[in-house]
C-alpha cells in the first residue's frame, strides 16, 4: 500500500487512475452500508469530496503500512 501512497504522492497519474478506480467501488460500498436515503449523485458526490481530501493532504497523513489499515483510514474519511 505504501507504493500506491508514493506514487500518489509523487503525482504520477497512472497511480492516482489506478487508485481511483480501484477504490471508487469501496467507498460506494461503504457508503450503501452504512448511510442510508442518500441518492446516486449525493453518494458521487461523497466519494468525489473523499478522492480531494486524499488528494489536498489525507494521503500525506496516512501513517499505516498495511492494506487493512489503509482501508480503515479510507472508511473514515468517507464517514466524514
Amino acid at each position: 500500500m505504501q507504493s500506491v501512497v508514493k506514487g500518489c504522492l509523487s503525482g504520477d497519474e497512472t497511480v492516482w487512475n489506478v487508485f481511483f478506480t480501484e477504490y471508487a467501488p469501496i467507498a460506494m460500498n461503504i457508503l450503501n452500508r452504512r448511510v442510508g436515503g442518500l441518492s446516486l449523485e449525493e453518494k458521487e458526490d461523497i466519494i468525489q469530496n473523499t478522492f480531494s481530501k486524499l488528494l489536498k493532504g489525507g494521503l500525506k497523513n496516512f501513517r499505516g503500512s498495511s492494506g487493512y489499515e489503509f482501508l480503515a483510514y479510507f472508511r473514515r474519511i468517507v464517514l466524514k
